[in-house]
C-alpha cells in the first residue's frame, strides 16, 4: 500500500499518518524490496503450516497474498473502486480466525464463523475509519474507496453497523460458551467508538478512533477467546 501509493502519487496529499515512499522516507524501490521479503517469509512460513495440515492452504496463502498486493497494486487496484471493507473481512476476519482454527484442528464451525466476525468487522471498522478520513483527498487523486463512493455519512453509518454487529456476535458466541458474556464488559469502551466516530471533525479526530479501534479488537478478542477457553475447561 505504501509502495503502491506512493509511486502513483495518491499520497502527496495525504493528511493521515506518514508514509514511507510518498514523505521521501525511503525509495519506492527499497520499500518494494522490504515488501517481497515479508511476502517471502509469510510464504515459507505458509508452506510449513501447509506441509502439518492440508496443502489446500497455500493456494489460500497465494490468494492472501496475492489480495495484498492488488489492494493498490496495479490500475485495477480493487481498493481504488470500494471493495478493501470486503477483503479485509474475509482476510483478517475468516481467513485468519477460521483458518487459523483449521489449521490446528482440521475443523470448522458455525460458532467459529460468528467468532470470525469480531476480528473481521473490526477490521473493517479500522479501514473505515481511515477512508472516511481521506474521502477529500482520495477524490482528489481518483482513488474511489467505499467511502469516497458513497459518502461521509454512510459510511459513518457502515462503521457504526460493524461495531453493532460485534455485539451480536459475541452475544450468540455466549449462548455456547456461556463465559464469552463476560466479555461484554467491554461494551462501554466499544460503544464510545460509535459516539466518536459521529462527532470526528478533523484528521486527528480519525487518527484517535483509528488507535482506540485497534487496540480494542486486539483487547474484545483476547476476552472472548479466554472465556471461551475457560467455558470449554469449565464444562
Amino acid at each position: 500500500n505504501d509502495y503502491s501509493d506512493g509511486k502513483k502519487g495518491t499520497d502527496d496529499v495525504r493528511v493521515g499518518p506518514m508514509r514511507l515512499v510518498g514523505s521521501g522516507t525511503a525509495s519506492a524501490k527499497s520499500v518494494f524490496i522490504a515488501m517481497l521479503i515479508s511476502f517471502a517469509i509469510a510464504g515459507l512460513a505458509g508452506i510449513y503450516v501447509a506441509s502439518q495440515s492440508t496443502w489446500w492452504m497455500i493456494l489460500v496463502g497465494a490468494v492472501c497474498i496475492a489480495l495484498a498486493y492488488l489492494y493498490t497494486g496495479t490500475k485495477f487496484a480493487y481498493g481504488y473502486f470500494g471493495f478493501g471493507e470486503l477483503v479485509v473481512f474475509i482476510c483478517f476476519g475468516l481467513v485468519a480466525t477460521v483458518g487459523t482454527y483449521f489449521v490446528l484442528t482440521n475443523q470448522v464451525t458455525l460458532i467459529l464463523i460468528v467468532a470470525s466476525f469480531i476480528p473481521g468487522l473490526f477490521s473493517v471498522a479500522i479501514l473505515l475509519a481511515n477512508n472516511i478520513r481521506d474521502i477529500d483527498s482520495d477524490r482528489e487523486s481518483n482513488k474511489k474507496t467505499l467511502p469516497a463512493r458513497v459518502g461521509n455519512k454512510v459510511a459513518t453509518a457502515l462503521f457504526n453497523f460493524c461495531i453493532f454487529f460485534i455485539f451480536i456476535a459475541i452475544v450468540i458466541i455466549g449462548f455456547k460458551y456461556h463465559y464469552a458474556w463476560i466479555a461484554l464488559i467491554i461494551s462501554p469502551f466499544i460503544g464510545t467508538l460509535n459516539i466518536k466516530i459521529n462527532a470526528a471533525k478533523t484528521p486527528r479526530d480519525y487518527i484517535d478512533i483509528l488507535i482506540k479501534t485497534s487496540k480494542l479488537n486486539l483487547i474484545t478478542s483476547i476476552l472472548v477467546a479466554s472465556t471461551i477457553v475457560i467455558s470449554a475447561l469449565v464444562s
